[in-house]
């Protein structure tokens, strides 16, 4: 909920903003904040692990930090993020990564918190975003070992192209099997 308030402020009273989490407790706070502030424009939703719960082709931008590497259906999600996405809207993940362990596998990175940027920018280009930026060393850690990515996709415009693999199997713009 950091970037919720701030995003609130930034969109004012025409926009909207949802705050998106699975964990109810978490929203509680969120929701005596905004609610105390107020920003009417903040729309609280409890999430699964595998969907947001948020409405088609309704969002110009999400916003993903540090909290993607926890998702344990990140397919799924990604899924249902480019559906909510309006035709051309942007996604944007920041997550942490460390150099040393970033040709380790998927499921350790996970373990350690941690996802290499490689891992991140396929799985949008699988789902069928366009990969707009990457920069692999936004933040660097204290140390210098631990830096933060982040991976800038977007949806693609109306035409709605699916990726390549979707197509050769008849599939829809995101599925995976």
């Amino acid at each position: 909920g950091v970037y919720t308030v701030a995003l609130a402020r930034r969109v004012g009273d025409a926009g909207r903003v949802f705050a998106v989490d699975i964990d109810k407790r978490v929203l509680g706070e969120l929701e005596r904040r905004v609610t105390q502030a107020p920003f009417p424009q903040v729309e609280i939703v409890l999430g699964t692990p595998d969907d947001p719960k948020l409405p088609q082709g309704s969002l110009d931008a999400a916003l993903i930090v540090n909290s993607y590497h926890e998702m344990p259906h990140h397919a799924e999600m990604l899924r249902h993020l480019w559906r909510a996405l309006k035709p051309g809207g942007r996604l944007m993940l920041m997550e942490p990564f460390s150099v040393s362990r970033r040709s380790e596998p998927r499921g350790t990175q996970e373990k350690a918190h941690l996802i290499a940027p490689e891992i991140v920018e396929a799985d949008l280009r699988e789902a069928g975003f366009e990969v707009v930026t990457r920069i692999d060393e936004f933040v660097r850690g204290s140390e210098g070992s631990n830096l933060q990515s982040l991976v800038l996709g977007r949806r693609p415009a109306a035409s709605l192209t699916r990726p390549a693999s979707a197509r050769r199997r008849g599939l829809s713009p995101v599925s995976r099997h």
